[in-house]
């Protein structure tokens, strides 16, 4: 079966049609014309390295209607093929911007000028960009840097709010059990990392960031969750209060101002969860001495 191998194309730009179709649908041993699936792969391959057509190329063969009509499609096509072109340059641009390369690129104080006062369910204040510290952003690195950031602010908020593990985050606004983070919360997360990190500040990345806090806080608060204790009586606790006033916490210190009341019992990453080992001293009365092995006593035995 006639068949062109697709690694053996010569695209030259501007391509013009009539040499490219050549080149892609026809045998270049026999001229015999190939079978479609054959044309389909060359096709796809070849215009991969396709910049611009030269859609002037078939008027040069005859003047009528048709080659006009089929001139004009070219051009249309290879302004097509530009804006494409610029929309990938635009994306990759952008997802530079959105990836910092160092963490020493955090402008905490830019952070702090753009951070506006919010609040956790029971109008907790809450200051989010003085949580953050010089050493915090020291580990905001690599890949994964927009989720380690939010997990060391969710920890810091964690380690002084008693309430933090009845918290939810749901994805839409239905109703849960627990009690919900405002929406203004996450927003002010994303305008605060937006501008520490110098990341663009449109409408669709905002939104894609606002998303992205918010699943990495769904998250970790479930998994810390399966770690407490006590959380019926926490919740029927707030629950209470909440109903004989909305704000039972508004008189309270703001987050960043309160003391830490307890320090994260789970260690969270995105692919594990790692239990902290809290080691206790143990009673000398008892404190059992330490089981030989075999060889031990097989060598005591000896002698």
């Amino acid at each position: 079966m006639p068949r062109r191998p697709a690694n053996r194309f010569n695209v030259t730009n501007p391509v013009k049609p009539s040499e490219f179709m050549q080149m892609c649908c026809f045998d270049e041993t026999t001229g015999e014309l190939l079978p479609r699936d054959i044309c389909d792969k060359n096709l796809e391959n070849a215009m991969k390295s396709v910049e611009e057509i030269d859609y002037l190329d078939i008027l040069n063969y005859e003047n009528t209607p048709l080659t006009a009509a089929i001139s004009m499609t070219l051009y249309n096509l290879n302004e097509t093929l530009k804006a494409d072109r610029k929309r990938e340059k635009e994306a990759v641009a952008a997802a530079r911007r959105v990836a910092p390369r160092y963490a020493s690129e955090f402008d905490l104080k830019a952070a702090q000028e753009v951070d506006q006062e919010g609040f956790l369910p029971g109008d907790k204040r809450i200051s989010l960009s003085m949580l953050i510290n010089p050493s915090m952003c020291a580990q905001w690195t690599g890949k994964m840097t927009i989720t380690n950031a939010v997990i060391s602010i969710l920890k810091e908020i964690q380690s002084r709010d008693p309430y933090f593990f009845i918290y939810s985050a749901p994805v839409t606004n239905k109703k849960t059990t627990y009690p919900t983070i405002p929406n203004e919360f996450f927003c002010t997360f994303a305008h605060v990392l937006t501008t520490g990190f110098g990341l663009a500040d449109s409408s669709q990345e905002l939104i894609q960031l606002i998303g992205k806090i918010r699943g990495v806080t769904r998250n970790f608060i479930d998994k810390q969750r399966r770690h407490a204790d006590g959380l019926g009586e926490l919740l029927d606790k707030f629950q209470e209060n909440y109903k004989r006033n909305p704000s039972f916490r508004a008189a309270e210190a703001p987050v960043q101002d309160s003391p830490i009341i307890t320090a994260a019992k789970v260690d969270f990453k995105p692919r594990a969860i790692k239990r902290e080992i809290i080691k206790t001293e143990a009673d000398p009365e008892e404190t059992q001495a330490p089981r030989k092995s075999a060889r031990q006593a097989n060598r005591a035995a000896k002698y």
